[in-house]
């Protein structure tokens, strides 16, 4: 989501420069190259397999606050070997 870049580097300067030295963000197309060959997930009933923001793997029932912009730019996939 380009409205959350700057965000996202601010985040991943946070992590760069903090205790683990560690942490990059990656474009989705970055991502998706990494899941070649793998059968996806659907994070939840709603959605298709793929990548989603995190938050909507662990749905606790309806959202009673927004997310906010930093937790929309944490996205994950799940995927298995067939």
């Amino acid at each position: 989501m380009p409205e959350l870049t700057a965000i996202a580097q601010r985040i991943e300067q946070i992590l760069v420069q903090g205790p683990l030295g560690a942490g990059r963000f990656r474009t989705r197309a970055e991502i998706e190259a990494m899941t070649a060959g793998l059968e996806l997930v659907q994070p939840n009933a709603m959605a298709e397999p793929g990548m989603a923001v995190c938050d909507e793997w662990w749905p606790d029932g309806p959202r009673l606050t927004p997310l906010s912009d930093s937790a929309k730019c944490v996205a994950g996939i799940v995927g298995y070997k067939p």
